[in-house]
């Protein structure tokens, strides 16, 4: 069994504050509904929006994550109902319409008698995929070069 994330029941409250630096947000939802039930207040500070406007509107989370994202996401919450971990990265836009990259990881988690929860944090990797894809981009470019040195070599040889 995965270990928890987040303790079970009241002490939720104490995780939050513990945890809600201005990059991570700790959070609650019910899974099936896939509704937040709470979030930390560091949410306003990562993408603009209350903890409240995210609590009461569903459609403020699900349908500002990147079309290209959604199955995906949707998908890595239908395997946490079923006991796995949540674990996805996705893009989000953010109140003022700016592209951030969130990895949300998560479990299932419940105390006795109570319904199910779904609990974890989400953590902005923006500046993490930035750096990743530039990486990309300058060994795709000496890849790119090096390819048509040889190719031009090559040419030159034939001639």
């Amino acid at each position: 069994m995965a270990p928890r994330l987040v303790p079970p029941g009241g002490e939720l409250r104490r995780v939050l504050g513990t945890l809600g630096d201005a990059d991570t947000v700790v959070w609650e939802a019910d899974p099936r509904s896939r509704r937040f039930t709470d979030v930390s207040g560091s949410l306003t500070d990562l993408l603009g929006f209350t903890p409240r406007e995210w609590i009461d509107d569903p459609d403020l989370w699900l349908g500002r994550i990147h079309p290209d994202d959604r199955e995906r996401l949707t998908a890595a919450w239908d395997r946490a109902l079923e006991g796995k971990r949540l674990d996805v990265e996705y893009r989000y836009a953010t109140r003022d319409d700016a592209e951030v990259w969130l990895w949300q990881v998560g479990q299932l988690g419940s105390s006795q008698g109570v319904r199910p929860k779904l609990r974890g944090l989400i953590v902005d990797v923006t500046e993490r995929r930035r750096e990743e894809d530039e990486r990309a981009r300058t060994l795709r470019e000496a890849i790119e070069g090096r390819t048509r040195e040889a190719a031009s070599r090559w040419v030159e040889a034939e001639e």
